[in-house]
């Protein structure tokens, strides 16, 4: 029974150790990560990064994300602004985080127009698959992911056509407008059912635009 009782305190320190390893390990990663980040090493960045995944921590999966996401999107960012906005579009696809792209784009739309690069941006959009398929029935609920994934997909997408539009409607480009028009991707109107939830698509964000180019005197 005492060798039974030692071993047990044994394991036990064995595993409390190991843990505070794994602990320790993860802190120096993760600041190798954000050092690296800071300095515009990202091959190093992902080299830290797949080792602090490699942890496998319970309970850091959330901040693992966070941490890959804050990679990622300072990479496409940092590509974006020294090689251009399609070198950016290659990476984020990829790297298979082509909504990591619609992010940093979305923040970087008015400095792309104003550098002549709103023909690049459309060839782009114009072919975005989108990650994020629209729900259908009632099963998937508000708060689920994929509805989240969905809006915030469609908004950060229509958002970048209405920064053009606004540009197309204050240089009275007519044939910019029309084209763009032609992008929009309808959102979601929800709907309150016995069941929980129902959803419809709504064209709110292509009639507003429609309606600020009309008002703009611009024909479509």
């Amino acid at each position: 029974m005492k060798h039974i009782i030692y071993y047990l305190i044994l394991a036990c320190f064995v595993c409390g150790f190991t843990a505070c390893s794994k602990l320790s390990k993860a802190a120096k990663y993760e600041a190798k990560v954000e050092e690296c980040i800071a300095k515009r090493d990202f091959l190093s960045a992902r080299n830290y990064y797949h080792k602090y995944a490699g942890l496998n921590l319970m309970g850091m999966g959330k901040k693992r994300d966070q941490l890959l996401r804050k990679l990622n999107i300072a990479e496409i960012n940092y590509v974006m602004d020294q090689s251009g906005i399609e070198d950016a579009y290659f990476l984020a696809d990829e790297l298979c985080v082509r909504i990591c792209f619609l992010e940093v784009l979305s923040s970087n739309i008015t400095k792309m127009i104003n550098s002549g690069q709103t023909d690049k941006i459309l060839n782009i959009l114009v072919t975005w698959s989108f990650e994020s398929a629209f729900p259908t029935g009632s099963s998937t609920y508000k708060e689920s992911e994929s509805y989240q994934q969905f809006v915030w997909e469609s908004n950060a997408y229509n958002a970048i056509l209405d920064a053009i539009i606004s540009s197309a409607c204050f240089n009275e480009d007519a044939a910019l407008a029309k084209k763009v028009i032609k992008l929009y991707r309808p959102i979601l109107k929800i709907h309150d059912v016995p069941e929980g939830w129902s959803y419809s698509r709504d064209n709110t964000p292509k009639s507003l635009a429609i309606k600020k180019v009309k008002e703009a005197g611009i024909k479509l």
